[in-house]
């Protein structure tokens, strides 16, 4: 597991409840940029920011006090059933504020 510096950009709860088995589906999605400051990219096919995107649990969402501000999130990569590699984000701690702009 691999730890790092994130800009959470923001952090939304959503509740999906399945009309046919009541079965509820629930989290929090979390849209972020990966590293501590806010340089755009640099890449010829994408203008501004590639934003990651992470699940994680419902009450989670408690847990981000200042958005946008910089955490620490962990990532692990898991290989799924169709022998796909996954990066999953999770254990995000607050850091510090925002970066002020240049």
């Amino acid at each position: 597991m691999s730890k790092t510096k994130v800009i959470v950009i923001s952090a939304s709860r959503y509740k999906i409840v399945d009309s046919n088995t009541g079965e509820i589906n629930q989290g929090t999605t979390v849209r972020f940029i990966n590293g501590d400051n806010m340089e755009p990219c640099q890449d010829v096919d994408i203008k501004g920011y590639r934003l990651g995107k992470a699940s994680v649990g419902y009450d989670e969402y408690d847990l981000f006090k200042v958005v946008p501000g910089v955490y620490n999130a962990n990532f692990d990569i898991a290989i799924a059933g169709d022998g796909t590699m996954k990066v999953k984000a999770s254990g995000f701690e607050y850091a510090s504020p925002l970066p002020a702009a240049k």
